[in-house]
């Protein structure tokens, strides 16, 4: 696991040079290529890798892969270009009109959605270079080669699945899932593409993915490779670039060992929908019920604002803000608390709310498949809240918490009589059902 992690943040597609008239790919665009001669030590056959890809992953090219290499201006400009047009597309209406930060150095390489092409880096970034130095010529070589793999897999995705109704889902925990089974069917590619190359087993290979635990950032940050941008980055941004590749991949391999890359195909007319179905795949290869809130219920004189459904991903980042330091208690390193939410989450939803003076509030509901995790949460949260108090380090923001049943209800910045109130509702708020059938 430790060199898959390494290769997906810290070693770049560089010296990589397209084939000029290769089959199966094509050059970018000259407007898109810098003018600055490439890298002497471009020796990788992208047409191979296409190809190889291509067979490995059963996705036949439908047209030329267009690939771009550009040095470190280009490529951070290209990438700049792609993150505005998400945001003018779809991004502009989910975070307010707040564009989020993104630093072009995390990524080595990106296809593009939009464009339809491959951009790689023409060299390694200065930070690679203490983790390239542990890796002998070839070694570094078969690394790059699978980060152009993982590429040209998201230009197959695009071709045969059309990528961009995944990039522009407005729900934040589906968008999440989708972006996990883009990503890690590319990582899963990649490890069966360097399988292949390097003559061991792919089943082997993908087995080992299957079995990768559900590890959170800190504990992926130890095996080293995450690059000063990322590791700079707070928790949730962190896990959330971590969760799409490891956990996507472990997700992607353990629908392969069901069914082969057939199977995973299907999963591009039905994907998951919550990343509670990407950490606990089994979910959504039984089938069964998924459980959906519906819009929450305001206080007189409130409108909701803003509502989006946190998941179990997001669920662990938005109570470690809670359980925030200095009382050490730190949630998405705690692993007894993992376990308390690890498939136990069945339903979410959040929704900001604001009167006509201003006057924001929050509201956030989960359902769970026991009383023990609302109780347990509960717990923690308002242990934590008399922590603060006792040295006068907390909010003033009054937050009520109330765990019921299988229920878990916090109401943020109410007095306290309607936000009693506003908990009742929320408690006996019924979840719309879904049915899911098993995946075949």
């Amino acid at each position: 696991m430790k060199k898959a992690v390494a290769l997906l943040l810290l070693v770049g597609a560089v010296a990589c040079r397209p084939q000029a008239g290769a089959e199966g790919v094509q050059t970018a665009p000259k407007s898109l290529v810098p003018a600055r001669p490439v890298d002497p030590m471009a020796t990788i056959d992208v047409a191979a890798i296409a190809r190889t890809v291509a067979a490995v992953r059963g996705l036949p090219q439908k047209e030329p892969i267009a690939v771009s290499l550009l040095d470190e201006d280009g490529f951070n400009q290209a990438f700049n270009r792609h993150s505005e047009e998400s945001f003018a597309r779809d991004d502009g209406r989910r975070f307010g009109g707040k564009r989020p930060k993104d630093d072009a150095n995390i990524y080595l390489a990106f296809y593009d959605e939009y464009a339809h092409v491959v951009l790689l880096r023409e060299t390694l970034p200065s930070w690679t270079a203490a983790e390239s130095a542990k890796h002998t010529p070839d070694e570094t070589h078969a690394f790059v080669e699978g980060l152009v793999a993982h590429e040209v897999t998201h230009a197959l995705q695009d071709q045969h699945f059309t990528l961009q109704r995944f990039t522009e889902e407005p729900d934040a925990d589906r968008r999440r899932a989708y972006r996990a089974l883009v990503e890690g069917d590319a990582e899963t590619t990649r490890i069966a593409f360097e399988a292949l190359r390097a003559g061991k087993n792919r089943a082997t290979a993908l087995h080992e993915v299957a079995g990768w635990s559900a590890r959170d950032a800190d504990e992926l940050e130890d095996l080293g490779g995450i690059s000063p941008a990322l590791r700079a980055s707070n928790r949730a941004r962190r896990e959330s670039v971590l969760f799409s590749y490891v956990q996507g991949a472990r997700f992607v391999a353990t629908v392969w060992e069901r069914g082969g890359f057939p199977l995973v195909n299907s999963l591009y007319e039905r994907p998951p929908r919550r990343t509670a179905e990407v950490f606990h795949p089994e979910f959504l290869l039984a089938g069964g019920e998924r459980l959906v809130f519906p819009p929450l219920p305001a206080p007189p004189g409130f409108h909701g604002t803003e509502a989006t459904v946190f998941g179990e991903l997001a669920t662990r980042n938005f109570l470690a803000g809670l359980l925030r330091k200095p009382a050490a208690v730190d949630m998405a390193a705690d692993a007894a608390l993992r376990a308390t939410l690890a498939g136990k989450l069945r339903a979410d939803r959040a929704e900001t709310l604001v009167n006509s003076r201003g006057h924001t509030a929050f509201l956030w509901i989960a359902e769970f498949a026991d009383e023990a995790a609302p109780q347990e949460l509960a717990r923690r949260v308002v242990d934590r809240q008399k922590d603060d108090a006792a040295h006068g380090v907390g909010t003033s923001e009054p937050l009520l918490v109330v765990a019921q049943g299988t229920r878990l209800v916090f109401v943020s910045d109410l007095p306290e009589a309607p936000s009693k109130a506003l908990a009742e509702k929320l408690l006996a708020l019924a979840p719309l059902v879904e049915k899911v059938a098993p995946l075949k």
